[in-house]
């Protein structure tokens, strides 16, 4: 997943602290799921996406380790009703891991902190009001 597409399902998920109640986590299907990167045919790397229920809280953990041509790692968590709790995106691997975004959410705020890929100087820490958006029903 590509950083545009990572921020859109973090926004997605930070849209505000509003729930649908007639979502339940409980139906996740948890566990750990390999995928392959293919360009034009060849392999270009591997993921894994893990999906886990967390501690005390009964918080969900969706994360993500992609190895290869696009690596990457992504970990977002939300509480048993989808509210948003804490995201963080990081490229490269290893030693060469660098951090893209660490976001915490709570009390209708966002804070922590984003650095810009091709100006990593230029950190940015992040104290925002959380938009109160409701859900649509379809």
């Amino acid at each position: 997943m590509n950083f545009i597409a990572m921020v859109c399902l973090v926004s997605a998920i930070a849209s505000g602290p509003d729930v649908r109640p007639n979502l339940d986590a409980a139906r996740l299907l948890t566990g750990s799921f390999s995928f392959r990167t293919l360009v034009n045919g060849a392999e270009v790397g591997r993921s894994r996406i893990q999906v886990r229920r967390s501690g005390n809280l009964g918080n969900y953990v969706f994360s993500n380790l992609v190895n290869g041509s696009f690596s990457q790692s992504w970990e977002a968590v939300t509480s048993p009703l989808f509210a948003p709790v804490s995201a963080r995106l990081s490229f490269g691997q290893g030693s060469a891991a660098r951090t893209a975004f660490e976001l915490s959410y709570h009390d209708n705020r966002v804070t922590g902190f984003v650095i810009p890929r091709k100006e990593p100087s230029k950190r940015r820490e992040v104290d925002e009001a959380m938009l109160m958006t409701p859900w649509i029903n379809a």
